[in-house]
């Protein structure tokens, strides 16, 4: 295994590591340094993905403005790293805020019983595997809204049962051989836009419920949906190009000699230590 302090890494070499030219060497860089590298640029995707869940109820407001359930924005967090080198899994993160409600009994003139309730969690993992880098993530949320008039044995309610969301997207490796060999990755296979899975339905009858809803829970479904395109931006936008620059200020992510040897074909080992098949590039060739 191999580290070497981005400010000492040559970008030449008068020598070649490899004893013999006709053989292909390979360099690994330990699995802690590459998944330390990783996690620390996908850490600011977990504020997205953590938002406040806020329920409020007014009984002194008419509808659809007597009810809010929403998700404000969070703060910071961290992902917490692992190794599992049977699964590839590096990182992981779960959000499991307790359950937020509000309960209002209405004006004095037209006094009720008025409650909103909803609840909110997710999680997120980061794995090696083979040539990508694979983050899925999973949101499940809840909502309801129960309203019973003073007097009356009469009562509604709106109910919306755990409804999970899922989405993943690969971040893959190569080698790119018009500058010098450098590491690089690019987004692959996103998806962002499976439908929901709710608890004990199925997918028609989600279709149904949302055809039904209107004001503050069809925006708190939206706001639910949004969290993965949110996602998918973040990772297109802010998270890949950043990982892009960091990797090249590392001098080609710490991989030496870009014009003194060709590197190719960038995989996570059965250890998930980040490894390159090298190949000497004799200058008197």
């Amino acid at each position: 295994m191999l580290y070497l302090p981005p400010a000492n890494v040559p970008t030449t070499f008068g020598f070649n590591w490899v004893d013999d030219e006709d053989i292909q060497g390979v360099m690994a860089i330990q699995n802690k340094l590459s998944a330390a590298f990783i996690v620390q640029q996908l850490n600011p995707i977990l504020k997205t993905l953590c938002p406040v869940i806020y329920c409020k109820a007014d009984g002194a407001k008419s509808p659809p403005y007597d009810v809010v359930i929403q998700l404000n924005p969070g703060s910071d967090h961290t992902f917490n790293q692992t190794s599992d080198a049977q699964t590839g899994l590096i990182a992981s993160y779960s959000y499991n805020p307790p359950p937020a409600s509000n309960t209002d009994t209405g004006p004095p003139y037209a006094p009720y019983t008025f409650q909103v309730s909803g609840q909110y969690s997710s999680t997120t993992n980061v794995y090696f595997n083979g040539d990508k880098i694979t983050i899925s993530g999973s949101i499940t949320a809840n909502g309801s809204t129960y309203t019973q008039v003073a007097g009356s044995h009469s009562s509604s309610e709106v109910d919306m049962p755990n409804t999970t969301y899922n989405w993943s997207v690969d971040l893959q490796l190569y080698m790119d051989a018009s500058n010098n060999g450098q590491l690089d990755l690019k987004v692959v296979n996103p998806d962002f836009n499976r439908p929901p899975v709710v608890e004990q339905h199925d997918t028609s009858w989600w279709e149904k419920f949302l055809e039904s809803l209107s004001g503050f829970m069809q925006s708190y479904t939206q706001n639910l949906g949004d969290l993965r395109g949110q996602i998918q931006g973040s990772i297109e936008s802010s998270i890949v190009p950043n990982l892009k620059q960091t990797i090249n200020q590392a001098n080609h992510f710490v991989f030496p000699g870009g014009k003194t040897f060709s590197f190719k074909d960038p995989t996570f080992t059965n250890n998930k230590d980040l490894a390159t098949n090298i190949t000497y590039l004799n200058p008197n060739a």
